[in-house]
């Protein structure tokens, strides 16, 4: 029998546990999640299977035969998030499962990646700031407002700066939210007009109560795509989108 990993074992004790009930999560608190959701993201990558990484590359247009191509880091954080996200054989993530050794289920390891399963892709504007490290982002497609502890975009509330990625909760009730590391930018005038003609459709998903998880997923594949194509992998900073 393979024994479990230690709870906290990158020295994060208890992180998790800060942000519930009524008080409000400090940076100190959020640097710590992140530091430990990046460690885990590490990980998972060295557990995609070659098959699930080249089907991720081929749906976002960067396999060019057997061979993965990418222009830059941030399209290598984007393919590896989209193949975590929508492209995994494996439910749950394989850190998780006790065949595996997985993390106990009292470790904030394992509530971090249970959370990871339970992301929003979507397309947000950045609103109003809620502190130094937490802003507003209001969901296009369903004009909810998240909570997103994220210490560089901060800087940008309120500049109603669109952008495109996943958000997960990074606390028990779902109140905070973090993003995954690979938001990309929506700067261009022509983009955004094609981003339009893209949402309608899942705008209307969205009023009939059929935005499913595969509708998520085309969302996805289709607003990277296009994203991509005009350069926002390219940004570099965000002021400048």
């Amino acid at each position: 029998m393979t024994p479990k990993r230690k709870c906290n074992d990158t020295g994060n004790r208890h992180i998790s546990h800060h942000n519930q009930g009524k008080r409000k999560m400090n940076c100190e608190e959020y640097k710590a999640i992140r530091h430990l959701s990046t460690d885990l993201t590490q990980r998972i990558i060295r557990h995609l299977s070659r098959k699930t990484v080249q089907k991720g590359a081929k749906e976002l247009g960067m396999l060019d035969g057997q061979t993965l191509r990418f222009e830059n880091e941030t399209e290598m954080t984007v393919l590896f998030d989209y193949c975590f996200h929508f492209c995994r054989e494996k439910q749950p993530p394989i850190l998780l499962e006790r065949d595996n050794g997985g993390y106990a289920p009292e470790s904030d390891e394992y509530r971090i990646l249970t959370r990871m399963t339970q992301g929003v892709y979507s397309i947000f504007l950045l609103e109003k700031s809620l502190g130094l490290c937490s802003l507003n982002f209001l969901d296009m497609l369903t004009g909810k407002s998240y909570t997103v502890y994220d210490a560089n975009l901060a800087q940008y509330a309120g500049s109603r700066l669109g952008m495109a990625g996943m958000l997960i909760p990074i606390d028990d009730d779902e109140q905070t939210w973090m993003s995954t590391g690979a938001l990309l930018p929506i700067a261009s005038a022509t983009a955004i007009a094609q981003l339009k003609k893209i949402t309608v459709k899942f705008v209307d998903a969205v009023d009939s109560g059929k935005l499913t998880p595969n509708r998520r997923k085309v969302l996805a594949k289709q607003t990277i795509r296009l994203l991509l194509r005009h350069g926002a992998s390219n940004q570099g900073d965000v002021a400048e989108a």
